[in-house]
């Protein structure tokens, strides 16, 4: 399993220390995803970009970013050999752009890059089976899009 998972991952208390800036509430913050499932969302995702979805570019967002994002993704999927650090678990509510239009509310897991240096947070659709969206910084998001 290419995800590696830091000890504090889902702990509650350590999340609070590190976001002091942040509102956040009691029991339930992260969801009750275990971590064959956040591998199963990263593995269903680069299925689904083989034939009927595209990495596309918004906000401050490049072709250099789309490729980082495939990068990261490849890296994070269960078949390649890559190394990738689950940092916080699923949690956070933020509303954004459905793939269909309108806005929806997601929840996001961040992991590390294997740079060691940048952290992404990677949206997931209601269900949690699937990325619709991935931004390493604030205006930088790239999309899971419909083809």
């Amino acid at each position: 399993m290419p995800l590696v998972f830091n000890p504090n991952y889902n702990k509650l208390a350590v999340f609070r220390q590190e976001h002091q800036g942040v509102n956040v509430p009691g029991d339930g913050f992260f969801a009750d995803k275990s971590r064959k499932d956040l591998q199963d969302i990263i593995d269903n995702t680069r299925n689904s970009l083989k034939n009927k979805r595209i990495l596309e570019p918004h906000g401050n967002a490049n072709g250099a970013t789309v490729a980082q994002a495939a990068a990261l993704l490849k890296a994070a999927d269960s078949r390649e050999n890559g190394r990738i650090t689950v940092v916080w678990g699923i949690h956070q509510d933020t509303v954004n752009q459905a793939r269909g239009g309108g806005l929806k509310n997601y929840q996001h897991f961040t992991v590390l890059a294997a740079d060691g240096v940048t952290n992404w947070h990677l949206y997931v659709d209601s269900q949690m089976k699937t990325i619709t969206y991935l931004t390493p910084a604030r205006g930088t998001e790239v999309r899971v899009a419909n083809v």
